[in-house]
């Protein structure tokens, strides 16, 4: 894959966060080459609206991603 961008090559990794229910990000972030590593529970606070699938929740997991920079694709 193409680099996704020209910044330091000393990174060896890219780390995120993600909302565990947000699939559209996921599969954007699996096509670019970053791989889930964990769940980190309670990550997110949301007004109980925002998350129709669990309408009493205050908190929701972030799913840690991560990328090995050499194998990160552009977007494009």
């Amino acid at each position: 894959p193409r680099p996704m961008c020209d910044c330091d090559r000393s990174a060896k990794a890219i780390f995120l966060h993600v909302l565990d229910t947000n699939e559209p990000a996921l599969a954007f972030y699996r096509r670019l080459g970053f791989s889930v590593m964990g769940r980190v529970p309670g990550f997110y606070t949301l007004a109980a609206s925002d998350d129709p699938t669990q309408p009493t929740s205050r908190t929701r997991d972030a799913l840690l991603l991560r990328a090995l920079v050499s194998e990160v694709a552009s977007p494009s």
